[in-house]
């Protein structure tokens, strides 16, 4: 039979594996949340479809995700600064908010009409302008 403090050093290194383990089960059972660059949300922000959204491009950035799927995988590869890989990590960031990109056989007006905003992104919109209004 083992002595004690052999038990007890053990006991450690089991309690320590075990604390491990379940540290690395949560933190790859946590979804991670996919990020868009600065410079993808510029080039989006600035395209030819965002004004359709919203006419205001301080409030662009509060529908980025409709505006971006407005765009086609191809409309998207002939901005500047963005490729095969930007559109992928734009697709998972369009996926992650509930929205795709728009198929070449779709319309633009089809997209749009099956946008759905919702009553707080629009007060969210209104305090955030009258917020840069008041601070000019």
């Amino acid at each position: 039979m083992p002595s004690a403090p052999r038990l007890a050093y053990v006991e450690r290194i089991a309690t320590y594996e075990f604390r491990m383990n379940q540290r690395y089960a949560k933190r790859r059972t946590e979804a991670a949340v996919p990020s868009l660059p600065d410079h993808i949300a510029r080039s989006i922000v600035s395209a030819p479809y965002a004004h359709l959204v919203v006419r205001a491009e301080a409030d662009r950035l509060q529908v980025l995700p409709e505006i971006a799927s407005l765009h086609t995988r191809r409309e998207l590869l002939t901005l500047e600064g963005v490729g095969p890989a930007t559109v992928r990590r734009l697709e998972a960031w369009l996926a992650h908010h509930g929205r795709r990109l728009r198929n070449p056989s779709e319309s633009l007006d089809t997209v749009i009409c099956n946008f759905s905003f919702h009553a707080h992104q629009a007060r969210r919109r209104r305090a955030a302008r009258g917020f840069a209004r008041a601070h000019r």
